[in-house]
Formats: C-alpha cells, sequence, structure tokens
C-alpha cells in the first residue's frame, strides 16, 4: 500500500511542513456512491473467471448478494482509506 509511504516520499522530494489526512469514505441510505463496490465487482467479473479466482456460478451469487446489501437502506458501506499528503517546498533547487 502506497498510503502510508507518501510522507516519506514528499520529504524525499524536498517537502517541509508535510501534513497527512486519512478520509475513509462511508455510504450510507440510498446514495449512488454506495453501489461503487458493486459496480467495481460487475465489471471485473470477466477477469475474476478468467484468472480462476472464482467460479461463473460463486461470482454471480455473490454479485446478488452485494446488490441486495447495497440496496438495503440500512446497510453501510465504506470504500478504501484515502491518504491525502501535502507539503510545501521552501527552497528551489539549482537548475
Amino acid at each position: 500500500m502506497l498510503g502510508p509511504q507518501l510522507v516519506g516520499m514528499c520529504r524525499d522530494a524536498g517537502l517541509e511542513e508535510i501534513h497527512v489526512r486519512i478520509v475513509h469514505p462511508v455510504h450510507t441510505g440510498r446514495e449512488p456512491a454506495k453501489a461503487m463496490s458493486l459496480s467495481t465487482l460487475e465489471n471485473i467479473a470477466d477477469a475474476v473467471v478468467g484468472e480462476g479466482l472464482a467460479t461463473a456460478a460463486d461470482l454471480a451469487d455473490t454479485i446478488r448478494e452485494l446488490a441486495s446489501f447495497t440496496d438495503d437502506p440500512q446497510s453501510l458501506i465504506a470504500c478504501p482509506r484515502v491518504f491525502q499528503v501535502w507539503g510545501r517546498r521552501t527552497s528551489c533547487p539549482p537548475a
């Protein structure tokens, strides 16, 4: 995972006053973004089956279950954490 390494990479690039924020998107109710996991799985289904990670039947069952979970207004779906790292460069490198 690259996120935790970003601070060191920014420091190595000469940035100072480095700040980090971690955002963890969570979707509830009937938000359209709540279907992101379902949409991703549907779009990679052929690759999953092609790589032998699941059978077509197992994947179809999983997609149906995830669709049902996604449609439930009481369910909660969290996306991966997003690392936001920024800083500033106080001096320019020689040309």
